[in-house]
């Protein structure tokens, strides 16, 4: 009797025993699938939209609708809630919303350059002149002149004219004056307001994802988040 239950523990065992090393296995295909489909190409995205953040332009690697087809597909249900709550906010909010303002900004842009033509300046004295950086120099908190890169000298164009000099005589013939007029003028509009709170914010989350995606795509990170990568299944 010993022996047919030994025999039968012995049996039960091992197939207990081949069982869940095929649910690890699962596990391990799930995760590795995971984090070749899933976590990869989005930090990619990620990684590449962080410098266009940075440097005021419109975020053109991001694929916004990437989120909302891993949730169609249910694989957001595998993935960590800190990682998948911060994707989400990323890809549906936070993105988008950067998208917008940038755009409402832009156009704003044009509008105070349009005002400059016309306190500063007069029609081109040469066609070849090339348009400064204006959406960069007007989208930063700070007042930097050298954006816009008048340190070699006349003639300098504005938008659609160049500078006249008989008309910045009362401000005392300074071009770094008349920039800080305009950038001044870019500070009072709301749409740049906007822009540059949505700028820190979206910033700041995109940092956030990639430090959470570079931990998860990292084996050896894992277990510094909150819980396991995904539950085993019976």
């Amino acid at each position: 009797m010993n022996t047919y239950l030994t025999h039968a523990l012995t049996f039960v065992g091992g197939a207990l025993a081949k069982w869940f090393q095929g649910q690890l296995q699962d596990r391990k295909k799930d995760q590795d699938s995971l984090r070749d489909d899933v976590f990869r190409p989005m930090r990619v995205e990620v990684h590449n939209a962080i410098p266009q953040i940075e440097n005021r332009a419109r975020v053109t690697t991001l694929d916004f609708g990437r989120w909302n087809r891993i949730v169609a597909e249910g694989r957001n249900r595998d993935i960590l809630d800190d990682l998948a709550a911060a994707l989400e906010r990323l890809y549906n909010r936070e993105m988008p919303q950067h998208d917008s303002a940038w755009q409402i900004a832009n156009d704003e842009v044009a509008r105070v350059m349009e005002l400059a033509d016309r306190n500063f300046g007069k029609s081109f004295s040469r066609r070849d002149l090339s348009l400064p950086p204006w959406y960069l120099f007007l989208m930063q908190e700070n007042l930097k002149p050298e954006i816009v890169g008048w340190e070699n000298g006349p003639p300098f164009r504005l938008w659609n004219q160049e500078v006249n000099p008989e008309r910045l005589r009362p401000l005392h013939g300074s071009t770094d004056d008349s920039l800080k007029r305009i950038w001044e003028e870019g500070q009072k509009r709301q749409p740049i307001q906007d822009y540059l709170r949505v700028h820190a914010s979206c910033l700041e989350r995109s940092k956030e994802c990639l430090g959470l995606l570079d931990a998860a795509i990292d084996e050896s990170r894992v277990s510094r988040l909150r819980k396991p990568l995904g539950k085993l299944r019976f």
